[in-house]
């Protein structure tokens, strides 16, 4: 909202069951759940969970913000559709997220990790690439390869070079 103000712009909050269509695509909201109180402390538990499709049989990816696991087995619990062609994996590659029961209910082909080069963090977490990997997840790092750009179609989830 702070973003939206700064910018002389409207926000529109969405919540978990929430679905829109933006540019050819179908969006479904995950998280947060309405009437989520989430203190300072969970701003990154309070991320916007998006499952984004292409079409009724298309290729599909989770885009999961900063959740931890908290979130991760919450939606698990609630039967949100988790399994993705494509996966942003959450909180860049932490090990706070991302674990093997998040990976099982995902299933990706997929995945990337948006992280700095030389991150102070040290992400991602070694433990977190051995659980993509043990997942079956091909994965692909910012901090190794530059920006990446996937695209979803009917076919699957493709990255472009």
């Amino acid at each position: 909202m702070r973003v939206a103000t700064a910018c002389q712009t409207g926000a529109v909050l969405h919540h978990a069951g929430d679905k829109f269509d933006f540019g050819g695509a179908h969006f479904e909201v995950l998280s947060p759940e309405r009437g989520a109180t989430l203190t300072v402390r969970d701003k990154d538990d309070a991320s916007l969970v998006l499952r984004a499709s292409c079409g009724a049989f298309g290729a599909s990816a989770l885009l999961p913000g900063d959740i931890h696991k908290k979130i991760e087995l919450a939606m698990i619990a609630r039967g949100r559709a988790l399994r993705v062609d494509l996966l942003k994996v959450p909180h860049h590659g932490s090990n706070t997220s991302s674990t093997e029961e998040f990976l099982a209910a995902v299933h990706p082909a997929m995945a990337v990790i948006s992280d700095g080069r030389h991150n102070s963090f040290k992400h991602p977490r070694p433990e977190v690439l051995r659980r993509l990997g043990a997942a079956g997840a091909r994965t692909f790092r910012t901090d190794e390869l530059g920006p990446v750009t996937f695209y979803l179609d009917a076919s699957g989830a493709h990255l472009k070079r």
